[in-house]
């Protein structure tokens, strides 16, 4: 049974790059990532790379004194 990572790749430092490069680096081995977060960031970080991975939209945002 495959599965398929969902990664947040908004939250923490240095995002959405970080995210962007460790979803690439994951793909490369065979690992099906999906980015979440906000299209209109994370587009732009896979057009420059030249990646083509999938992005499910997600424009709420928590911060780390968020309280659910």
């Amino acid at each position: 049974m495959e599965m398929t990572v969902a990664l947040d790749a908004m939250g923490g430092d240095a995002m959405p790059d970080a995210a962007v490069d460790g979803a690439m680096a994951a793909a490369e081995d065979g690992v099906p990532v999906i980015l979440v977060g906000d299209e209109a960031v994370l587009r732009p970080a896979l057009d420059r790379r030249g990646a083509t991975l999938e992005v499910v939209h997600a424009e709420d945002v928590f911060g780390m004194h968020d309280h659910a």
